[in-house]
């Protein structure tokens, strides 16, 4: 078992409350795919997992869990307050953790996998793909505090 509670066994991944031998909740049925769907909540106290459609927050302690929206690719921002994820294939949202509300972001992009947040929490990373028939994708940062994208292009080097 690792020390954040997280037991992987193949092919499966469980959450496990600490303290509490034998219950575990499943979290993956595949270690490859867990990566994408999990985040730590800032104070190491809960986990933030997709699982079955839906975005959930779990408590490390005691294995209860919450379910914040319907969605997948969650993360967690480092000051804790937000959740970043994808309400449905290519969209993108954010839950306040503390109120509940919800806030869909980029809605003019095809958003690529998860998204990932600067250390100060202030901007978020996505990839996003361009209506281009050669398949190019756009790097972006999304900056919380105004709404303001910023992409950046690159182009897949099989077709420079």
């Amino acid at each position: 078992m690792e020390p954040s509670g997280l037991w992987v066994t193949r092919p499966r991944v469980l959450a496990t409350a600490i303290g509490h031998p034998g219950k575990a909740s499943l979290i993956a049925e595949n270690a490859h795919t867990c990566s994408r769907m999990l985040g730590w909540s800032a104070d190491n106290k809960e986990l933030v997992v997709s699982l079955d459609g839906q975005v959930r927050v779990y408590r490390r302690r005691t294995g209860a869990h919450r379910v914040l929206a319907d969605g997948t690719h969650p993360s967690w921002s480092p000051d804790g307050r937000w959740i970043a994820f994808q309400p449905r294939q290519g969209k993108a949202a954010l839950i306040n953790v503390t109120t509940g509300s919800r806030k869909d972001i980029l809605s003019n992009r095809e958003i690529l996998y998860g998204m990932q947040w600067s250390p100060d929490s202030r901007y978020l990373l996505y990839c996003d793909r361009q209506r281009h028939i050669w398949g190019d994708t756009s790097l972006g940062v999304y900056r919380l505090k105004d709404g303001v994208s910023a992409p950046t292009r690159v182009q897949d080097s099989r077709f420079a």
